[in-house]
C-alpha cells in the first residue's frame, strides 16, 4: 500500500484510511469530515475503484458496502467499467451535464480559480443529478460508496453537500477536500499503467493542463464554492428539489446520537 507513505504524519486516522487499499485510492469514511459529529459506516468516498485487487474487494465486502454510486460520464465508464460487487447495488449517475471548458485554463487562469468556477457551474447545472445522488443515499439502508475518477471533484462536491446536511463546519469540509491531493500522484501512476495496458485515457492525463488539475485540491476552490451556497445553503436544496423531509431523514442517518 505504497501511497500511504506520501501522507503527512498528522491526522493518523486519515492516513490509515487513505492507505487502506492496494489499488483503491483516496478512500475514506465520510465521518472523518467531523469525527465527533458524523456517524461512521454510512457513507464512504473514493477514487475510481475499478482497478481494485482481490484483497481490495474483500475489504469492501468486509466493510459492508451495499450501494456503489458512480458519478462518471458514460464515456468514462466505457473506458474503465464500473466496479461490480456481490451484494451491492451499482448506481450510475453522470454528474456533469456541461463538460468542462478548459479554454480559460490554457489562457492562463489559475488552477484554483478554474476549479472553483467549474464546481460552481456543476452546482448551477447539475441540480437534478445532485438530488438523485442525495436521494439514493437517503433511502438506501446500508453503507454507500460514492466515487468518480479521482474522488476529488465530483465526489468532493457531493461530500461537501453531505457535510452541510450533517452540520459540519465549513473549515472541516475544506480540510477534507484538501486531503484528496495526497492520493493523486499514486492514483495517476495507476491510471497511466491502465492506459498503457488498455489504450485508454480516462482523464485526459496526457495533457499537461489536465494533469495539473488532477493533482490539485486547493482549499480556496472549495471555499469559493461553499460561498456560492452560504449563508442560506438549504435554499440550494429547495431549488434542486431535495425535499426537506428527505433532508431531515438524511441528517438523522449521518449525525451521531
Amino acid at each position: 500500500m505504497s501511497h500511504a507513505a506520501a501522507l503527512p504524519h498528522t491526522n493518523n486516522f486519515r492516513s490509515s484510511e487513505l492507505g487502506r487499499f492496494e489499488r483503491i485510492y483516496n478512500f475514506r469514511d465520510f465521518s472523518q469530515v467531523d469525527p465527533a459529529g458524523i456517524r461512521s459506516g454510512v457513507v464512504f468516498r473514493s477514487a475510481l475503484p475499478s482497478l481494485a485487487s482481490g484483497p481490495d474487494k474483500s475489504e469492501l465486502a468486509a466493510i459492508g458496502i451495499s450501494q456503489v454510486i458512480d458519478l462518471r460520464s458514460a464515456d468514462e465508464v466505457s473506458q474503465l467499467p464500473s466496479l461490480s460487487l456481490d451484494h451491492a447495488n451499482l448506481r450510475h449517475v453522470p454528474l456533469v451535464v456541461q463538460p468542462w471548458d478548459y479554454a480559460p485554463l490554457t489562457e492562463g487562469q489559475p488552477v484554483a480559480e478554474f476549479l472553483a468556477n467549474e464546481y460552481i457551474r456543476l452546482l448551477d447545472h447539475s441540480g437534478e443529478r445532485i438530488r438523485e445522488v442525495l436521494e439514493l443515499i437517503t433511502h438506501h439502508d446500508g453503507p454507500t460508496l460514492i466515487h468518480c475518477t479521482a474522488g476529488k471533484d465530483r465526489t468532493g462536491i457531493i461530500v461537501a453537500l453531505l457535510g452541510i446536511v450533517a452540520a459540519a463546519r465549513i473549515s472541516q469540509i475544506i480540510e477534507d477536500y484538501e486531503l484528496s491531493a495526497y492520493a493523486m500522484p499514486e492514483l495517476l501512476k495507476s491510471l497511466e499503467a491502465a492506459s498503457r495496458m488498455d489504450e485508454v485515457d480516462p482523464i485526459g492525463f496526457r495533457s499537461p493542463v489536465h494533469r495539473e488539475l488532477f493533482l490539485s485540491a486547493p482549499g480556496v476552490s472549495m471555499q469559493r464554492t461553499l460561498a456560492r451556497l452560504f449563508p442560506t445553503p438549504h435554499r440550494f436544496f429547495d431549488e434542486i428539489g431535495f425535499a426537506r423531509q428527505d433532508r431531515r431523514v438524511l441528517q438523522a442517518r449521518l449525525q451521531q446520537g
